[in-house]
């Protein structure tokens, strides 16, 4: 049986029913290709996932169906043990939906060899001693069923490539990350992972003490998504939670983005949904699709000049959060600013802080931004640099 027969099938046993549901299919291929200098391996997946939602009132229940299972023991187990969920709204009854710009039908025959080739030789080229990275593509179709009598589908697709270059013993990192071939100028991306790279030699020890950190918004993806979480702020609705300067959505239609979708989990549109207003904690999102903090009005370069002491933090290895701290390790180039002006390389540093100070520190947003699909978090961003005040390094 198809993935489709057996979503056609389980509708056709749910509709028997009183309660009420959402079917979502989702069939395509995932392609993943690490490589490191000029070897390449690969793996390809197959996706073939169904996902029920059934409820009766406020109660509710969702099942992943296996399809190598029998699925009328599946359809029993979704809709019996039914448990209440007060976040839960309903199903939705619209079937208006805008699929903007998450397919490229000029990716159906495409060859992700001859992108990650000539991304490795123009690396190379460039002056890299050593590059390693992840290459991941994937394309599915999804399709929707709902027992309002809803049945929509669409087709998506993905390019992501983190590449990290090595020049001499100095290194840079930076993402690529797009749902169509004219956006994914992955180029002008590795030249400017090189020159950050050439940038950041003759690294020096940063001495402890408070800094104004400047945050690239590959860095600040793991900020954002530790602010976004339900689990830290989730008892805060209507509440101060950081500077008057911080803003942040959730954008779940966001036209070409890495997380978008045209329907929700239970059908519902996707929307734009503040989440920090001002400061000022709005709604908690939990299921994000894309976390988006607005531009600024000025450059980079501008925010780096408006700074007496402080650094500039391209990467982060990672993100660890303890009973409200967070604990973020430095990697690849850093660069130390002293009134104004970048005057050489840091070696890498730690910041452990409460995630209260990082948004009580935010002060100001860069006029360009970057769409992200750090493989390291687990939400698509679009973030420009950013400035955070009186972060301590120790």
């Amino acid at each position: 049986m198809s993935l489709h027969q057996a979503q056609d099938y389980i509708y056709s046993k749910l509709s028997k029913l009183s309660g009420d549901f959402v079917l979502i299919s989702e069939q395509g291929k995932d392609s993943n290709f690490n490589f490191k200098d000029t070897k390449v391996t690969s793996r390809n997946f197959s996706k073939n996932l169904l996902t029920a939602t059934y409820s009766k009132g406020k109660k509710v229940k969702i099942v992943e169906f296996d399809l190598k299972k029998d699925l009328d023991s599946q359809i029993k187990l979704l809709t019996t043990r039914l448990k209440n969920d007060p976040n839960f709204k309903g199903f939705s009854t619209n079937s208006k939906y805008r699929s903007n710009e998450l397919h490229d039908k000029n990716l159906v025959n495409f060859n992700v060899n001859n992108i990650l080739d000539d991304a490795i030789d123009l690396a190379f080229q460039h002056g890299a001693k050593k590059i390693g990275g992840k290459f991941n593509y994937n394309s599915a179709n999804i399709r929707l069923l709902t027992s309002n009598g809803v049945d929509y589908d669409y087709d998506s697709s993905k390019l992501s490539m983190n590449m990290r270059v090595f020049v001499n013993d100095t290194s840079a990192s930076k993402v690529i990350s797009s749902t169509t071939l004219k956006d994914f100028d992955y180029r002008k991306k590795v030249i400017e992972t090189l020159a950050l790279a050439k940038e950041a030699v003759f690294a020096e020890k940063i001495n402890p003490g408070e800094y104004s950190i400047i945050l690239d918004p590959l860095a600040f993806s793991y900020v954002v998504n530790e602010l976004g979480d339900s689990k830290f702020v989730n008892k805060k609705i209507g509440k101060s939670v950081g500077s008057k300067n911080l803003t942040l959505y959730d954008v779940g239609n966001l036209r070409g983005g890495l997380g978008s979708a045209p329907f929700d989990k239970h059908g519902h549109p996707t929307r734009a949904t503040e989440i920090i207003s001002s400061g000022i904690l709005k709604n908690v999102s939990h299921d994000p699709n894309n976390f988006v903090v607005p531009i600024g009005k000025r450059s980079r370069q501008k925010l780096i000049s408006e700074v007496d002491n402080g650094l500039l933090i391209t990467n982060f290895s990672g993100a660890k959060i303890n009973r409200g701290k967070i604990s973020l390790n430095s990697k690849d180039a850093m660069f130390i600013i002293k009134d104004g002006q970048i005057i050489g390389s840091g070696k890498p540093v730690n910041i452990s802080e409460k995630l209260e100070n990082f948004m009580t520190g935010f002060t100001e947003s860069s006029n360009s931004k970057e769409r992200l699909l750090n493989p390291a978090v687990s939400t698509p961003v679009e973030l420009p640099t950013v400035i955070i005040e009186g972060l301590k390094i120790r």
